[in-house]
């Protein structure tokens, strides 16, 4: 499942003059408009353009105290070609109140693509890069992140991240542990069951460990009920 974690041609821009409308684009190209009101009434926008004929696509982020006051820019990035840029949107993403912005990237073959979050931050009134990965699916509950996505025909992967400084949430480029949950891994384990293997990076190699929490088994049943947790790899002993 795992992407190359490239930001494609991203500049995430320090705070320009304000101005009573984010300008119009000079070859009036379509564009496409996203509002959404955080909690304490300021306003974000995200503005998507692409030109008919061109290769480039161009999205910026605008911020703004209140209805009617002056936009501020937050953010702007051109991808040339990429359907990323088009697949950009503002999100709740931690249910906080604030809306952030997330950027989409190149796809494989199945559901999985690559992402980026970037978090509002209410104290700056600024954007900063939470976190970027691949996923088909991404959720976040203030204390783990979880990228989920496809790792095969008939397997799940679930990459878990645990959040550092949760004040302005970041996150380490490896996860904390790896929930792998399908067909066709495991060996000694029932082949008509789900298999549900836990790891995690131990001396720069992956290892199967046992289940950090009871709240994970969740995850391993994705395809029912009816699976078996891959047993911890037995530690070496000192002769």
């Amino acid at each position: 499942m795992r992407l190359a974690l490239a930001c494609l041609l991203l500049a995430c821009a320090l705070p320009v003059l304000a101005q009573a409308d984010p300008p119009a684009d000079e070859n009036q190209c379509p564009a496409q408009s996203q509002i959404e009101r955080n909690r304490d009434g300021s306003l974000l926008e995200l503005r998507k353009r692409y030109c008919d004929g061109s290769d480039e696509m161009s999205a910026t982020v605008w911020y703004r105290a209140k209805p009617g006051a002056k936009a501020r820019e937050l953010m702007r990035y051109e991808d040339h070609n990429s359907p990323g840029t088009w697949a950009a949107r503002l999100v709740d993403f931690d249910h906080d109140g604030w809306f952030d912005v997330q950027k989409g990237g190149d796809c494989g073959a199945g559901p999985n693509c690559e992402g980026e979050i970037h978090r509002f931050d209410p104290k700056a009134r600024g954007l900063y890069l939470m976190h970027a990965g691949g996923w088909a699916e991404l959720s976040f509950d203030g204390e783990y992140l979880v990228e989920s996505g496809r790792a095969s025909c008939c397997a799940w992967e679930y990459h878990v991240y645990r959040v550092r400084h949760s004040r302005r949430p970041v996150f380490d480029e490896t996860p904390d542990f790896i929930i792998l949950a399908g067909d066709g891994f495991g060996e000694g384990l029932a082949e008509d069951r789900t298999h549900c293997r836990f790891s995690r990076e131990i001396g720069g190699k992956y290892q199967v460990i046992a289940p950090p929490a009871k709240r994970w088994l969740d995850y391993c049943a994705l395809y029912g009920d009816d699976y078996v947790v891959e047993p911890p790899q037995a530690k070496a002993t000192t002769p």
